[in-house]
């Protein structure tokens, strides 16, 4: 999971390092959010004038935050080294 806030990428060659802050203990944040003002994609509406749902959306648009993803997702992390 990358992209987060603090730390990020190896320190001096690379590897599972972390940042080299100088210090024994190293804490890390990080929070990532996905639709985080939960806006819904609705698809187009139905466009027969005799069937009942016209003006209507039956389901949501192909994309990005479609199906399952449609709900906001906010992820946290947190990285202790020692």
């Amino acid at each position: 999971m990358g992209g987060g806030f603090g730390g990020g990428g190896g320190g001096r060659g690379g590897g599972r390092s972390g940042s080299n802050t100088g210090r024994k203990y190293n804490l890390t944040l990080g929070a990532q959010a996905f639709n985080l003002f939960n806006e819904i994609p609705y698809g187009t509406p139905v466009s027969t004038l005799s069937n009942s749902l016209f003006g209507k959306t039956t389901g949501l648009a192909g994309g990005q935050f479609t199906g399952s993803n449609a709900v906001r997702r906010i992820t946290l992390q947190a990285n202790f080294t020692f």
